[in-house]
C-alpha cells in the first residue's frame, strides 16, 4: 500500500473520535482471526450485516488472507471452498458476494469508501468481486498504522 493511502486512512480512523474499530485494532494481536478483521473493515465501510454475502465476503477475505494467491482467481479456489463450507452453490456464493458489494457501493459511507484501495472498474463504477476481496485481504494482512 502506498504512503498516501495509509496516511489518509489513518487520519480518517482517528478523526472520528471514539471509533470502536480503532480500539480493536490497537488491542487485537497481530494474529487475530482474519474473518473478524474483515468484518470490522466492512462495518467501517458501512456494509449492512443482514446481507447473506456479508458473511461470505468475510470468509472469502479470510481465505485470501491465508493464501494471497487465491485472490487472483476466486472462481477456482475461494468460491468452491465457501460453497462447500456453507452448503451453497458456487453461483450462489458469487451472486451473494456481488450483491453485497453492490449494496455497499450504493448505500455505504462514501467518504470511507474513497479510502478503499480497490481499483474501480470504469464501466461499472464499483470494484469487481475479485478486486474487492483482494483489497480487503490487503487491509486484513497489512492494516494501516494508527496515529
Amino acid at each position: 500500500m502506498n504512503n498516501a493511502f495509509l496516511s489518509r486512512l489513518s487520519a480518517a480512523l482517528t478523526a472520528e473520535g471514539g471509533w470502536h474499530v480503532a480500539s480493536v485494532w490497537r488491542s487485537s494481536p497481530r494474529g487475530a482471526c482474519p474473518s473478524i478483521r474483515a468484518s470490522l473493515w466492512l462495518d467501517f465501510f458501512g456494509m449492512p450485516r443482514r446481507l447473506r454475502g456479508y458473511r461470505m465476503l468475510c470468509e472469502a477475505v479470510a481465505l485470501c488472507a491465508a493464501r494471497p494467491t487465491a485472490a487472483a482467481n476466486p472462481h477456482c479456489s475461494v468460491y468452491p471452498a465457501l460453497a462447500k463450507r456453507l452448503n451453497a452453490t458456487v453461483a450462489g456464493v458469487e451472486r451473494n458476494i456481488r450483491t453485497s458489494i453492490e449494496t455497499l457501493w450504493l448505500h455505504g459511507n462514501f467518504d470511507r469508501l474513497a479510502l478503499l484501495p480497490a481499483e474501480i472498474a470504469p464501466d461499472r463504477g464499483k470494484p469487481t468481486n475479485r478486486q474487492m476481496i483482494a483489497a480487503l485481504a490487503e487491509l486484513v494482512i497489512n492494516p494501516p498504522p494508527l496515529a
